[in-house]
């Protein structure tokens, strides 16, 4: 699609995730979610301290997840509150893309996003489409049964790809979970658990409607919505729903205090208490039709998802220049380790090899008297004096030259010797420089390349997003 017809959000929201995800170019582009995945695989092969500490804790190498370029919308509520009611009218689909009716009509979790052309998905397919959801929740294992947390979770999965570009629906992705019931319900798993989990992994808001004229049975609706002000209370929002069904504003109102009394109770049995600026709007469909002047949030509704996408492109910058940081702190690292190994095996390897270079000179002097007539006659000592200096050598070099002189005088079968000697200086080398890992050409040179690609192109491209960031809230006329 042109760039032309997407909002400024939209762009930001959607470079971000390109640079996560980006496939390797010939060299000219890593995606940070690969360029994570190569950092962990160097750490592990250098043993780094980092990757150590992991082994020693069992904890599992770290992994960079791309932020979803979507404002993740989760709607809860008791069947028939109106939650699919309001993600048609929101999408304005054509035919709508959510079922409603008076019976609980939704089981499972469906999500509602936007797309090039309206497609359906359910299962392991639509999992596909959330593969950070995916990995932090549905994958999940008990760690003392190894059995999954939310078994077969998958089947109850399904996602609605839609083409509208109404309100900011292109970058918002709607969740519309199971209706509750205060009845014993078979939902073939723990949907108040899913919801709680999906609410601190996946959701930037969550939408609590409360039917009015179901009040008796939106107790377990309640009780979540109790427990998500305990864990994320910055994300819930709470409404009235379908209040234009209310008989008169009396009962409007004894709905509105009965609800927010029982709400108030249960967070407070939690050991925690309402925001101070809480409070239960009504909320309802517009319809010509219906004259009722009752007061509507629902477009309020509408500008809070407005706020709440300008808050996710700032997150996800802010998501973005922490994973940069990282990256660049860790490949340095991982090049500061390889290069103190190589300069550690160059130093033990000399060490090791002068140390035996050192003792077979001195076994070979103390048996010099094998071999004085050899020793006068390549120096020119006099036998007395030979005798009055036994050490003849003082430096490496006359050593050197000894031996080689040595050989020729001999014979030329003790080169065979000296050529020995060599072998095992290298491997007695070798063998001192330890079992210390370092990179090889290949490996070095991908790194260095993912460092420029970092330091400076990402960098740099980092910069232009936080310019055009403010170039869209700020007037420039006005600076």
């Amino acid at each position: 699609m042109d760039t032309a017809l997407l909002s400024k959000s939209e762009q930001i929201l959607a470079e971000v995730k390109e640079i996560y995800t980006v496939e390797d170019t010939e060299g000219i582009k890593y995606g940070l979610v690969k360029v994570g995945e190569f950092v962990n695989t160097l750490e592990e092969y250098l043993s780094t301290d980092r990757a150590r500490q992991r082994q020693k804790s069992s904890e599992p190498p770290p992994k960079i997840y791309p932020p979803s370029k979507f404002l993740t919308v989760m709607l809860i509520g008791n069947h028939s509150s109106g939650k699919s009611t309001f993600i048609n009218w929101y999408v304005g689909a054509t035919p709508e893309v959510q079922k409603v009716g008076e019976a609980a009509t939704t089981s499972a979790f469906h999500f509602v996003q936007h797309g090039k052309a309206r497609k359906s998905y359910d299962k392991e397919a639509a999992l596909e489409l959330y593969p950070v959801l995916y990995d932090k929740l549905f994958k999940r294992t008990n760690p003392k049964t190894g059995k999954k947390t939310f078994p077969d979770i998958e089947k109850y999965f399904y996602v609605e790809i839609v083409p509208e570009r109404n309100r900011s629906f292109p970058v918002v992705d709607f969740v519309d979970t199971p209706g509750m019931t205060d009845e014993k319900s078979d939902y073939h798993f723990e949907v108040e658990d899913v919801i709680l989990e999906m609410a601190q992994h996946k959701a930037d808001l969550i939408l609590v409607f409360l039917d009015p004229r179901g009040q008796a049975f939106c107790q377990r609706t309640i009780e979540t919505a109790a427990k998500l002000f305990q864990i994320v209370p910055e994300k819930v929002k709470v409404f009235l729903s379908r209040a234009d069904e209310c008989k008169s504003d009396n009962d409007l109102q004894q709905c509105l205090v009965q609800m927010s009394t029982a709400l108030t109770v249960k967070v407070t049995k939690l050991g925690h208490s309402l925001p101070t600026t809480f409070g239960i709007p009504a909320l309802y469909k517009p319809d010509p039709s219906n004259a009722t002047t009752r007061a509507n949030a629902i477009h309020a509704v509408c500008e809070d998802i407005d706020k709440q996408v300008d808050r996710k492109v700032q997150r996800n910058i802010e998501h973005f220049k922490t994973d940069h940081a990282l990256l660049v702190e860790r490949i340095k690292e991982i090049d500061a380790k390889d290069k103190q190994a190589g300069k550690a095996r160059l130093v033990n390897g000399l060490s090791s090899a002068l140390i035996f270079q050192v003792i077979l000179f001195t076994l070979l002097l103390a048996f010099t008297d094998l071999f004085k007539a050899q020793v006068q006659d390549l120096f020119g000592f006099h036998k007395d004096a030979c005798a009055a200096t036994d050490v003849p050598l003082q430096t490496m070099t006359s050593m050197a030259c000894f031996l080689f002189k040595f050989s020729a005088v001999v014979g030329a079968t003790n080169l065979f010797y000296t050529a020995a000697v060599g072998v095992l200086t290298l491997v007695i080398f070798r063998f001192a420089a330890g079992n210390q890992k370092v990179l090889n050409a290949d490996q070095r040179k991908k790194l260095r390349n993912v460092q420029q690609y970092l330091e400076k192109t990402l960098a740099e491209r980092k910069g232009t997003i936080i310019e055009d960031l403010r170039s869209e809230s700020v007037n420039t006329d006005d600076r």
